[in-house]
């Protein structure tokens, strides 16, 4: 009995010692080897941050977190307290998305406190020290600990150079912030702030918006994705700053302006501005164009002929469901996954546009998604209306935006687009 004791508590001593090796290594995580489709899929969410980050210089960054109090959990920890949510962020440096190897990591918890049920937006930051030069990849959680609800994110860091945009602010007029990626509103006028004190200019390019529509995932010619580089300009302006901080200027509807260090073209940032309210308050006018996607030539083109984009819209919709209610709520459903596809995949077109956010259109939030170094997969399960498929993206690298990725296009695609295609229809 004594030799057995003796024998079991070795074991406890063992397997002790392996329980702290193994926390000794954590994070286990490989960021490539994650599902991202809560990303795109809002009911998978029950958390929904959003991030920013500011680099401050070349050594030191800054990750803002934004999260609604509806999102979290608030309890009361004594009788007459306040309730309080407790919310944790860590943070992942990695090399790249590939990469095993943890550069440096960092885990805040966060308080905050209400005296009643009330819905505001909370902000908190964390300073990230000795962010390395060059490009690299934060993966940051986000959990609840009052519920363990989480949520998991990356964010390419970019200090390949002192003018990369996260190295900026925009001010419009009016007061509001905008952060990278900006998107900027007609007839506004902004200023830029840079986090270090000193004068110097940069050269600005206005460009037009390119209006080309992809085509269907069967079609084998992407040519609306090819970038050229550099564009044709439209008109050049210099922007100086005083104390790091720019002159005002004005932008114009539908016009992508690229700021740049004089004498150094590949050192630069774009900004967007598309029209008033993007990515989200859109008027029956711009609904027009999304429906290429799933009418004929003749069709789309009676769309605008009629003269009235609400009644175009009401018509379509109605021929096709059938009945009004019907109608409506296919509607409805249509235009909010080109409002979101807005929102994740805008690059130096609107979200709607580009490859990623016609799929999403069409096919709706993916199942599965896994982002690989310079690409993306998603799985669509078969289910209910919704066929089997996976879609190849790949980055469409280039100086004007890092969320450009072009489909592999595949005439296999064919069927699976057409009954896609098909549903939206009946």
């Amino acid at each position: 009995m004594q030799k057995k004791g003796k024998l079991s508590a070795g074991k406890i001593i063992f397997f002790s010692a392996l329980i702290l090796v193994f926390l000794s290594c954590r994070p286990l995580i490989r960021p490539a080897s994650q599902n991202y489709a809560h990303i795109y899929q809002s009911t998978l969410n029950d958390i929904r941050p959003q991030y920013h980050v500011f680099h401050q210089n070349a050594h030191t960054s800054q990750l803002q977190i934004t999260v609604s109090s509806d999102d979290l959990l608030y309890t009361r920890e004594d009788i007459d307290g306040s309730l309080i949510a407790r919310f944790q962020v860590s943070c992942y440096l990695y090399e790249s998305l590939q990469s095993r190897k943890l550069t440096d990591s960092i885990r805040v918890v966060f308080t905050d406190s209400i005296h009643r049920d009330e819905s505001r937006e909370i902000t908190r930051t964390i300073n990230l020290e000795g962010t390395p030069v060059g490009k690299s990849i934060l993966f940051v959680e986000f959990a609840d600990l009052k519920r363990r609800a989480n949520h998991r994110q990356i964010l390419p860091l970019n200090k390949a150079h002192a003018y990369t945009s996260s190295f900026f602010v925009f001010t419009a007029n009016d007061g509001s912030a905008v952060h990278a990626p900006f998107f900027l509103t007609p007839g506004m006028k902004y200023t830029a702030t840079y986090p270090e004190d000193k004068n110097f200019s940069m050269q600005a390019s206005r460009y037009s918006i390119p209006k080309a529509i992809p085509f269907p995932a069967h079609v084998m010619d992407d040519s609306h994705s090819h970038i050229p580089d550099p564009w044709e300009t439209d008109s050049v302006f210099t922007l100086s700053f005083r104390s790091g901080q720019s002159l005002p200027f004005s932008c114009n509807p539908n016009e992508m302006y690229y700021f740049h260090q004089e004498g150094f073209p590949e050192h630069g940032f774009a900004a967007y501005c598309f029209q008033e309210g993007f990515p989200s308050d859109l008027h029956a006018d711009y609904m027009l164009h999304p429906m290429r996607y799933i009418t004929s030539s003749d069709e789309y083109n009676q769309l605008f002929d009629l003269g009235d984009a609400e009644l175009a819209l009401e018509r379509f919709w109605t021929r096709s469901a059938g009945n009004p209610d019907r109608a409506f709520e296919i509607m409805h459903r249509y235009n909010a996954r080109v409002v979101k596809a807005n929102a994740l995949f805008t690059s130096f077109v609107p979200g709607w546009q580009t490859d990623r956010g016609m799929i999403y259109i069409i096919f709706g939030p993916p199942q599965r998604v896994y982002k690989e170094h310079l690409k993306e997969i998603w799985f669509y399960h078969e289910g209910v209306n919704i066929p089997e498929a996976q879609f190849i993206f790949n980055l469409a690298e280039n100086r004007y935006s890092d969320n450009h990725f072009v489909l592999e296009r595949n005439t296999a695609f064919r069927s699976t687009w057409n009954h896609a295609v098909n549903i939206w229809r009946r």
